[in-house]
């Protein structure tokens, strides 16, 4: 799991795809607070990748996947893009690429949210 809270770091993002979605997003959330944003305080960017399981998904959120509420759910680019709030201002938007062995458990519930899968 890669956290993204500058644009400069967005050069770890190997696909373009995928790097263009988290760019996205990231000048979504910077847009929103303005330029007064802090990562600390008002949020950051989360791409899931392939190969993270239950331990990096626990600590990229800070709880069970079971106890996220999701603010948001929609998918973009091949990705499936999530926002979820720990408090009235610091929030989290997660970038999943919809690929098999791709967190799977967390593409699950995201295509739940979305009505998908039952």
């Amino acid at each position: 799991m890669k956290v993204f809270t500058r644009p400069g770091e967005l050069r770890a993002v190997d696909d373009e795809t995928v790097r263009a979605v988290v760019t996205r997003q990231l000048r979504r959330l910077q847009a929103g607070v303005g330029a007064a944003y802090d990562p600390a305080r008002d949020g950051h960017v989360l791409l899931v990748e392939q190969g993270d399981g239950e331990g990096e998904l626990l600590a990229g959120f800070g709880c069970p996947l079971d106890a996220l509420l999701w603010e948001g759910v929609w998918r973009e680019g091949g990705c499936l893009c999530a926002v979820t709030l720990a408090d009235n201002q610091f929030g989290r938007t997660v970038v999943v690429p919809d690929r098999p062995g791709t967190a799977d458990d967390l593409r699950r519930q995201l295509r739940r949210e979305l009505g998908e899968v039952p």
